[in-house]
């Protein structure tokens, strides 16, 4: 009995230690033609260490803020999580050019996949090589 618990204890322990890990990434940056009934404007932010996989954001005015900057590229900081067990789960954007996403509330968000074809997933590799990961 006390065997169980201790393993239910360490088995909650685990799963309980979640782990964010904050990467800047340079991203290539375009503007797609949807946007939602709050004014958001979707942008696609493609890696550009492997543009197979790439973020679509979404914000007010977003995609003619990123126009105005006239820059191809731009870096964006986001927000790695997972935990000991199921390891990499998700991303957040938080920053694009040191400025906070701004995401209306209701409205906007962020995706994060892949078009496949070869490499790996550059937010999964990112949070595998974190020196904090435990292996």
């Amino acid at each position: 009995m006390k065997r169980t618990f201790l393993i239910l204890g360490f088995l909650i322990f685990v799963t309980s230690c979640e782990r964010r890990v904050q990467v800047l990434k340079d991203m290539i940056w375009t503007c797609l033609p949807e946007n939602d009934f709050r004014d958001n404007q979707w942008v696609r932010f493609s890696y550009s260490e492997n543009p197979n996989y790439h973020a679509d954001v979404a914000g007010p005015r977003l995609c003619d803020e990123l126009k105005r900057s006239g820059k191809v590229t731009v870096k964006m900081r986001i927000d790695l999580m997972g935990d000991l067990l199921s390891g990499f789960r998700g991303s957040n954007a938080v920053q694009i050019e040191g400025l906070p996403v701004a995401i209306s509330q209701g409205g906007g968000g962020f995706t994060s996949s892949g078009l496949g074809g070869p490499g790996k997933d550059p937010l999964q590799v990112a949070y595998d090589e974190d020196p904090r990961n435990l292996k």
